[in-house]
């Protein structure tokens, strides 16, 4: 966790809170909190998160990433 998120000029734009492997989705998620605007502009041009110094794309997605799927 707290990995940068950096903008395609590697500026950075955010950081992540948390990540894990969903074995539901079959890939790896992540919380991260990101600057008001840069998300507008991933639009256009994609994020990355930068981890162990590798640039890896990420898809901003809303939450809850897996719907619910019970009844109370």
């Amino acid at each position: 966790a707290h990995a940068l998120i950096a903008d395609p000029d590697d500026r950075p734009v955010g950081e992540v809170t948390s990540g894990t492997v969903s074995p539901t989705l079959g890939h790896p998620v992540m919380l991260a909190r990101i600057q008001r605007g840069a998300l507008d502009n991933a639009t256009r041009a994609p994020l990355a998160a930068i981890v162990r110094n590798r640039r890896l794309a990420v898809t901003p997605s809303p939450l809850p990433f897996v719907p619910k799927r019970y009844r109370r």
